[in-house]
C-alpha cells in the first residue's frame, strides 16, 4: 500500500472505518448472491429449487435476490441458471437498476434505454427483465468497446433470451447515435475497490484514480447530451474513491443541465455519501456486499 493512499483513506474514512474495510475483504471473498428473473420464475419456485438441492441461503433486501451461504455444487451450471431463471450477481450490483422510478414512464409509448458500459450484461439483462415483467414497450441499446468483453455481453444476453437489445461495439463517449433516451445506465469503468480486487492497494495510485475520474466525467458529459428531458440517468461505480463518486456528481451538476435527484430506494443500512447530495454510498462493512456508489439525475 502506498503511503499516499493510506493517508488519504485515513483522512476520508478515519482509521477505524479503514480497518473495517480491510476486515470486510475476508468476508466478501466468500459472498455469492443470485437474483431470479421475474419473467421466468418467482420467489417460491426459486426457494424450492435451493431447498431441494440442499443449498443454504438467506433472504436479502430485494425480493428476487438470495444470498448463498453454502452450496455443494456450482449453481451457475444448474438448469435454472442455464435457462435464465436465475443469475449470479452481487447484491450491491443490483442496486442501480432498482433506483429507477418506473412509474414516471408508464405513459410513454416506448421506453428507450441506453446502457453506456454494458458488459458483462448484468444490469442490461436486469432492466430488460423488470421492464418486460411490467409490460413496458421498450428498446435497449448496449455499448461495449472491448471485443472480449463484447463476447461476454452477447453470450449473457443470448443465454437469458433477451430481445429488443441493440449491441454496439463502441465506447460511451464515442457513441454517435442521434436519438435521445428515457433511461441511461452508466455503470462507469472505475478503479474498483480493495474489497473485490486482489492486491488492489498495491496496484493503484492517486494518478490512476484521477485518470479514471476524468474518463467518468467524459462519459457523464455524453450521457447528459443523450438524456431526454425528464428522463433518468443512473450513475454508478464499484469504486470507493470520492474523486470517482461524490466529486463527479458535483462536477456534472455544475457543468451540464443534469439535476441530481433523490433516490426513493431505502436500504437497511447507512448509505450516507461523503458530501451533501442525493447519492448512495455502499460501504462493505455496512452492507456485507462489495462497495458501490449510486447517484440519480434528470434533465429539465
Amino acid at each position: 500500500m502506498t503511503q499516499e493512499l493510506k493517508n488519504k483513506y485515513y483522512r476520508i474514512f478515519g482509521r477505524k472505518n479503514f480497518e473495517k474495510l480491510l476486515n470486510a475483504k475476508k468476508q466478501y471473498s466468500n459472498n455469492q448472491f443470485i437474483r431470479f428473473n421475474f419473467t421466468k420464475t418467482n420467489n417460491e419456485e426459486t426457494s424450492s429449487f435451493l431447498k431441494k438441492n440442499r443449498v443454504k441461503f438467506s433472504n436479502t433486501f430485494f425480493d428476487n435476490s438470495f444470498k448463498i451461504e453454502k452450496s455443494f455444487f456450482n449453481i451457475s451450471s444448474t438448469l435454472n441458471a442455464l435457462t435464465s431463471k436465475i443469475y449470479i450477481q452481487d447484491l450491491a450490483s443490483q442496486i442501480p437498476v432498482n433506483c429507477l422510478d418506473l412509474e414516471k414512464f408508464k405513459k410513454n409509448n416506448k421506453i428507450k434505454v441506453l446502457d453506456m458500459a454494458a458488459s458483462p450484461g448484468s444490469k442490461t439483462t436486469q432492466i430488460y427483465d423488470i421492464l418486460k415483467y411490467n409490460n413496458f414497450d421498450f428498446e435497449i441499446t448496449a455499448l461495449e468497446p472491448d471485443k472480449t468483453r463484447l463476447t461476454k455481453l452477447i453470450n449473457n444476453i443470448q443465454k437469458q433470451q433477451c430481445e429488443n437489445i441493440k449491441i454496439i461495439n463502441t465506447t460511451g463517449q464515442n457513441y454517435n447515435g442521434h436519438e435521445k433516451f428515457d433511461i441511461i445506465l452508466l455503470d462507469a469503468p472505475c478503479s474498483g475497490n480493495l474489497i473485490g480486487d486482489k492486491n488492489w492497494l498495491q496496484k493503484r495510485d492517486q494518478k490512476g484514480i484521477l485518470d479514471k475520474a476524468k474518463l467518468q466525467k467524459d462519459l457523464l458529459k455524453k450521457a447528459s447530451a443523450l438524456l431526454k428531458e425528464n428522463g433518468e440517468l443512473i450513475y454508478s461505480t464499484c469504486s470507493l474513491e470520492i474523486e470517482e463518486n461524490e466529486q463527479n456528481v458535483d462536477w456534472i451538476v455544475r457543468n451540464s443541465k443534469l439535476i441530481n435527484i433523490p433516490i426513493g430506494l431505502k436500504l437497511p443500512f447507512d448509505t450516507k455519501p461523503l458530501k451533501k447530495q442525493h447519492s448512495l454510498r455502499i460501504m462493505p462493512y455496512e452492507s456485507k456486499t462489495q462497495g458501490f456508489f449510486v447517484s440519480k439525475f434528470t434533465k429539465k
